[in-house]
């Protein structure tokens, strides 16, 4: 009887540390998996960012054309004018 109430002891001991174990088991995967998860939130906010950098590098380099042909086409219409004066004068 006593051997038996030894073992019941010995037994309620090794289910208690095997559960202990199990949960502190199941809480270091826990972390890992929450770990995971932010590293690739991490990884998608940085590409997106990166994406979002050569977008506007990119629109910025469109509109830095834009403004180039604005400018060429404002100066080309200028000399057409001043040709075109000049062009009166002579004419007079």
């Amino acid at each position: 009887m006593r051997m038996n109430l030894i073992l019941s002891k010995l037994s309620l001991v090794t289910r208690k540390e095997e559960a202990a174990r199990a949960a502190e088991e199941e809480r270091r995967q826990k972390e890992e998996e929450e770990k995971r998860a932010a590293e690739a939130a991490l990884q998608q906010k940085k590409l997106k960012e990166k994406e979002k950098k050569r977008k506007d590098l990119r629109q910025e380099k469109l509109e830095r054309h834009a403004d180039e042909a604005r400018r060429r086409k404002k100066e080309r219409e200028k000399e057409k004018l001043l040709k075109k004066k000049q062009e009166g004068k002579l004419l007079r």
